[in-house]
């Protein structure tokens, strides 16, 4: 049997939690979920995940912030929004 990883999910949406939480779970993660920057901050305190998956919306705090705050574990940005469109050049 493989060890499990851990992730840690920051997201202040409870069905995009809910979703994610889902899909790492098939996968074999151990999930943690925190609805906001301070809560999450302590989870990964605590926990040592391997993995955060972090809202860039965050009610209380940025994601920049919380980044920094968290300490080793380096950004990696997704979006579920579409990029912004590219200019033209002339």
């Amino acid at each position: 049997m493989s060890q499990k990883l851990t992730a840690v999910i920051i997201q202040d949406e409870k069905n995009i939690c809910r979703s994610m939480e889902s899909i790492l779970t098939v996968e074999s993660s151990k999930t943690i979920t925190a609805s906001t920057g301070t809560e999450g901050l302590s989870v990964i305190a605590s926990q040592c995940p391997d993995i955060i998956l972090l809202d860039l919306g965050l009610p209380d705090m940025d994601e920049w912030r919380l980044s920094a705050m968290s300490g080793d574990l380096p950004p990696r940005p997704l979006s579920s929004s579409p990029p912004a469109p590219r200019r033209m050049r002339r």
